[in-house]
């Protein structure tokens, strides 16, 4: 068990025992270290009191505050640096034992960093994975119990601490723009072996402030690569060169359709050297993600491009991305976490040149409380290429979903839309309305499992509602013929 001088110089000497670092009063027991984060809608400092009470012996907060003398106290400007750098030490600092490879974008961390770890788990390497949807420490895959895609550094380096217990290898590590940013600087003590930038576009202004200080926050990824590294993006990405111009000396940076060839064809193939390897996955952003996870995997296994591209075929499909819905009306039904404008393009431009003679109808919100720049970009570009636009709920938080929906249709185009809170009615009522050739577009929740409104985390499984959906239609219009169409 750590003491209290092995976790900050200012404390030399202080040989108690620490038991727990928390930022959550209500998590402290006899022996904690509490931090006091400032917050949006509170102030951790309002709790340093009831900390105490349940057993803190060190407080740490960005201003003075009064303490007994029983309490150790630290003020730093840069609390949750600190914090970051005090659950390294707890631990044990873990990731210094470990090798990293970070991956970051606006769009597509999940999917590649789940298809960089799958490559790695087939070449036998024990890898863990943490990111927004999915989770290994080396005990096993599964759903992420996070709320956040990188978790606050306590849970994060607990993370990695087991990974170590696991004889973990390689950690596969999806990193947020708020974990980046100097201001969460969740990732502080992290460095890598290597960096995966897909695409870095424009979100969270809300937090950032600016595209410029978004981008910077991201760059942090970049400026943190071991000496020896590895650095990988693509010119689709419209920030490659800020990326490119923080990079360490001695990192290397391979760059598809720069110095890397390949192309992605609308059937989600790679063709690289001539040679067309196929993939499982339907959509070429997707493959593009798949690309860049085949680059990361040659490099730290030391093998050719070409053999990590023969894999490919075997990739899984990621929860809650371009998940396809099969139905027995005769209907293109597609659940995807697609939730910012330059997603939206990419999704929304592919589905109309595949639709054929069929319509595209789409159901999605945007969420509240967040960035609202994206929105009429968002609402601009459904209503461009879809037919008939369903609104509803995605996560309004203390937002009023007119208002949201207001934004979404500043810009929109003339289109036929429907305004629906309830995010169930609103997929029955689109089933309900499609025709035979039709392509159903469910956008905005994906894997989530839970829907926030009025302060209140409503339960959610987006998949199992559009099937229910489809289901009720189904005995409707086909009675025993969709069963018999089942059994077939």
């Amino acid at each position: 068990m750590k003491k209290l001088q092995d976790l900050a110089p200012e404390w030399a000497g202080d040989e108690r025992e620490v038991s727990a670092v928390v930022y959550d009063s209500r998590a402290c027991k006899p022996g904690s270290v509490f931090f006091a984060f400032p917050g949006i809608h509170t102030q951790g400092s309002n709790y340093i009191a009831d900390a105490i009470q349940n057993g803190a012996i060190a407080v740490v907060s960005d201003h003075p505050v009064p303490l007994p003398e029983t309490v150790a106290g630290l003020v730093d400007p840069l609390v949750r640096t600190r914090f970051s750098t005090v659950c390294s030490r707890f631990h044990g600092e873990p990731e210094s034992r470990l090798t990293i490879i970070g991956v970051t974008g606006t769009d597509g961390k999940s999917t590649t960093s789940e298809y960089l770890y799958q490559l790695l788990r087939r070449a036998g390497k024990r890898t863990a994975l943490i990111g927004t949807v999915s989770m290994d420490d080396g005990s096993g895959y599964g759903p992420s119990p996070y709320r956040q895609s990188t978790p606050e550094a306590d849970q994060l380096e607990a993370f990695l601490d087991r990974c170590l217990r696991n004889k973990v290898e390689y950690v596969v590590l999806e990193c947020t723009s708020h974990a980046l940013s100097d201001r969460y600087d969740r990732l502080h003590t992290i460095r890598y072996e290597g960096g995966i930038v897909t695409t870095v576009t424009s979100e969270h202004l809300e937090f950032h402030g600016s595209v410029q200080a978004y981008v910077d926050a991201k760059c942090n990824l970049a400026r943190r690569i071991k000496q020896g590294g590895f650095f990988i993006s693509t010119t689709v990405n419209p920030h490659l060169d800020a990326f490119l111009d923080v990079l360490p000396a001695r990192v290397q940076s391979l760059v598809v359709n720069r110095n890397i060839q390949a192309e992605i064809g609308l059937d989600a193939s790679i063709t690289y050297q001539g040679k067309v390897y196929p993939t499982p996955l339907h959509y070429p952003v997707l493959a593009g993600n798949a690309l860049l996870a085949c680059l990361a995997a040659s490099k730290i296994l030391r093998t050719s491009l070409e053999s990590q591209l023969s894999y490919a075929y075997d990739l899984r499909p990621v929860d809650g991305r371009m998940v396809t819905v099969e139905n027995h009306l005769g209907l293109t039904v597609l659940i995807d976490f697609a939730h910012t404008a330059d997603a939206y393009e990419k999704l929304f431009s592919f589905e109309y040149q595949r639709k054929g003679q069929g319509r595209i109808l789409a159901c999605f919100g945007c969420a509240g409380e967040r960035d609202t720049s994206k929105r009429a970009p968002m609402g601009k570009t459904a209503s461009h290429y879809s037919d008939i636009l369903f609104l509803t709920d995605e996560d309004p938080r203390w937002e009023s979903t007119e208002q949201i929906d207001r934004d979404l249709l500043r810009d929109a185009e003339p289109v036929e839309v429907h305004e629906i809170p309830d995010r169930a009615k609103a997929i029955q009522a689109m089933v309900d309305a499609a025709r035979p050739g039709d392509t159903l577009l469910f956008l905005g929740k994906g894997h989530e499992h839970s829907i926030e409104k009025q302060g209140v985390k409503y339960p959610w499984n987006e998949r199992k509602v559009v099937e229910e959906a489809l289901r009720r239609r189904e005995s409707r219009e086909l009675g025993h013929a969709g069963v018999d169409a089942d059994s077939r």
